[in-house]
C-alpha cells in the first residue's frame, strides 16, 4: 500500500498537469495482450500498450486533477494497493466523511473500471462523483488515420450520428451512448453500464495551431438517483484492441467487436433470431376487429403457410375498449367485446403450439380520462398547474408525468396485477416512451423482472 496522498480541492483544480506529472513514478498493470500504465497518487490511465506490435496511445490529461463530488469541487486523499493486473484506489473525503473505493483491471483487449465499495459516515450521501478533466482515451490528427464513430440515440426525434476521420469532425462537445476512436492501429472505445444510455460517454474536440484533439471520458459516476435506493455499483471499460476482423486495419469495427462481447445480451434477445415475422392485431374504438380467438386462428393459418415459421404478435387495443382507450390500465380492465380475460388466456395459452410469441401494447406516456388509473397525482402539468394534453385521437389523453408515476407506485402495481392475470404472456411493448435516464431505466428494470 502506497502512502496516501492529498491535496485540497482548489489546488487540485489548478495544478497543471506536467508540473504533476514530473513527480510521477507510474506503476504498470498489464494481462498477455495489453500493458497500461496509471497514476499511483490518482485514480487515472496515463496510457496503453498493445503487447502484440507495441502500438501505444496516452490518454494526455487536462489542465488539473480534481474531484468533484455530488456536483462540487471536494479534497480528497486517496490512497492505493498495486498489484499485477489490479489496482485498488481509496478515496477519502475528510469533509463530507465519504469513503469510496475504485478497481482498475487489466483483461483481454479491455480495462475495467469499478466502484467497489462505497462508506457514508456522515450525513452527506453520494449521488455522483465526478473526475473533470481526467480523460479514458485520446486522439489527435498528427496521428495516422486518427477517426471516431459516435452515437448520441434518445429516441427517433433525437438522433446523432459521427462516423468520419478526425480531421473532418467539427470542435465542439456531446455526450454519446458509444463512443469510438481508431489509428489504424489501435482501435478504442469507452463502455459505460450507468443507467442514463444517452450519456454513457462525454467526448469533446478541440482544435489548436491546426491540430484538432479529441478527448472522452466517463461523464459522471452515479450512485443514487432518488434518496432511499441506491444504483448498481457504476463500472465502465475502456476497449483497446488491433484488429479482430482481419481486415488489416483497427477502426471502430473492431472496438465494437470487443464492445459485444462486454455487454450483456438484452432482456428477450435469444428469441429474435427465431422470429423473423412480426405482426400487429389491433382493437380499435369498441369495434373488437381482431377478436382473442380470431387471432389465434390467423396464428394458425400462418403457420401452416410458412412451415412452422416464429413468430410474434403484439395485442394492439387487449384492454378497455382497444387502442388508446384507457390503455394505461394493464391490468383489471380488459377488451370485453375481443373477448375478455378468457379468451385472451386462451389465445396466449395455445399460440405457443404454433411457434408464436403473443405480447401486448401498452402506454406508460398518456392517459386517458376513462381509465381506472386515471389520477391527478400522475398527471404532467404546465406552469400554471393545467394537465398538460398527449394524443387526442378518440378522447383527448393527458400526459403523465412518469417521475411521479413510479413514485407512487400505481404503476408497477397494474404491471403485477397483468402478470398475475396474464401468466403466459410472453412480451410487453411499451410505445411512445420518450425518457431516457432512471425513469427508463426503472420501468425496464421491473418488466425484466416479470419476465
Amino acid at each position: 500500500t502506497l502512502k496516501p496522498w492529498f491535496l485540497a480541492s482548489s489546488l487540485l483544480a489548478v495544478l497543471p498537469l506536467p508540473a504533476l506529472a514530473e513527480q510521477i513514478q507510474p506503476v504498470k498493470l498489464e494481462s498477455d495482450t495489453l500493458e497500461v500504465r496509471l497514476d499511483p497518487n490518482f485514480p487515472r490511465i496515463l496510457d496503453y500498450r498493445l503487447k502484440s506490435d507495441g502500438s501505444l496511445l496516452e490518454t494526455r490529461a487536462g489542465a488539473g486533477a480534481a474531484i468533484e463530488l455530488n456536483g462540487q469541487a471536494e479534497s480528497c486523499q486517496v490512497s492505493t494497493k498495486i498489484g499485477t493486473s489490479d489496482a485498488i484506489y481509496h478515496l477519502t473525503f475528510p469533509t463530507a466523511k465519504l469513503e469510496i473505493d475504485f478497481k482498475f483491471s487489466v483483461g483481454q483487449d479491455q480495462v475495467d473500471i469499478q466502484m467497489t465499495k462505497v462508506q457514508e459516515n456522515g450525513d452527506v450521501k453520494l449521488k455522483t462523483l465526478a473526475f473533470p478533466n481526467t480523460p479514458l482515451l485520446s486522439l489527435d490528427t498528427t496521428q495516422p488515420d486518427a477517426a471516431m464513430a459516435a452515437v448520441h440515440a434518445e429516441h427517433y426525434n433525437v438522433w446523432r450520428e459521427t462516423i468520419a476521420p478526425l480531421s473532418a469532425a467539427k470542435p465542439g462537445a456531446d455526450t454519446s451512448n458509444y463512443c469510438f476512436l481508431s489509428t489504424g492501429k489501435l482501435a478504442m472505445g469507452v463502455v459505460n453500464f450507468q443507467i442514463d444510455d444517452c450519456n454513457r460517454v462525454r467526448w469533446q474536440i478541440s482544435e489548436k495551431a491546426g491540430v484538432k484533439t479529441l478527448q472522452a471520458q466517463n461523464p459522471a459516476w452515479q450512485y443514487r438517483e432518488i434518496d432511499g435506493e441506491i444504483l448498481p455499483l457504476p463500472r465502465v471499460t475502456v476497449v483497446v484492441t488491433g484488429d479482430k476482423n482481419g481486415d488489416g486495419q483497427a477502426n471502430w469495427q473492431d472496438a465494437a467487436l470487443v464492445c459485444r462481447r462486454i455487454l450483456p445480451k438484452p432482456c428477450g434477445s435469444e428469441f429474435v433470431p427465431k422470429m423473423p415475422a412480426d405482426q400487429i392485431a389491433m382493437d380499435f374504438a369498441s369495434l373488437a376487429q381482431q377478436p382473442f380467438l380470431r387471432i389465434l386462428d390467423e396464428i394458425k393459418t400462418a403457420y401452416l403457410l410458412t412451415d412452422g415459421l416464429g413468430h410474434s404478435v403484439v395485442v394492439k387495443g387487449f384492454s378497455a375498449e382497444g387502442h388508446d382507450s384507457a390503455n394505461t390500465d394493464y391490468g383489471g380492465h380488459y377488451n370485453e367485446r375481443a373477448g375478455g380475460l378468457k379468451d385472451l388466456n386462451f389465445l396466449l395459452a395455445h399460440a405457443k403450439a404454433y411457434n408464436a410469441r403473443v405480447g401486448v401494447h401498452i402506454n406508460c406516456t398518456e392517459v386517458y380520462p376513462e381509465a381506472q388509473r386515471y389520477t391527478p397525482e400522475i398527471l404532467e402539468r404546465d406552469k400554471n398547474g393545467n394537465p398538460k394534453g398527449g394524443w387526442a385521437w378518440l378522447d383527448q389523453s393527458h400526459l403523465i408525468d412518469k417521475r411521479k408515476d413510479l413514485l407512487t407506485g400505481h404503476l408497477f402495481a397494474s404491471l403485477e396485477q397483468m402478470r398475475r392475470e396474464l401468466p403466459q404472456l410472453d412480451l410487453v411493448y411499451v410505445d411512445v416512451y420518450g425518457d431516457h435516464g432512471w425513469n427508463a431505466w426503472k420501468l425496464a428494470t421491473k418488466l425484466n423482472e416479470l419476465k
